[in-house]
């Protein structure tokens, strides 16, 4: 899966929202469509893990370069994202950091 990401196309910065799907079988790409209540932000920076048929995206930054302190869920099942609401003291909002499962 690939999520958003910073394009650099003539000489401009611009944060992309689209979200790609590779199949190592039969190698091959395709977009997948989103719906606007269901969509992670459009970032780049961010940090995103892979734990139980579930990708975790965390921060970043946003189109105008404000950190964000966000955690989005996509199920690889049903290809749908949902904000997670975190109990607790979150981090400061970050951008260009890392993230690991263990």
């Amino acid at each position: 899966h690939l999520f958003a990401s910073v394009c650099f196309k003539h000489a401009s910065l611009r944060t992309m929202s689209r979200h790609h799907i590779h199949d190592t079988f039969p190698l091959t790409w395709r977009m997948r469509g989103h719906g606007v209540s269901t969509t992670a932000p459009s970032v780049h920076a961010h940090t995103c893990v892979a734990f139980n048929n579930y990708l975790f995206v965390y921060g970043g930054c946003a189109k105008d370069n404000r950190r964000l302190g966000d955690v989005y869920k996509y199920s690889l099942v049903s290809e749908s994202w949902s904000k997670l609401e975190s109990r607790g003291t979150p981090p400061e909002a970050r951008s260009g950091h890392s993230a690991v499962v263990y």
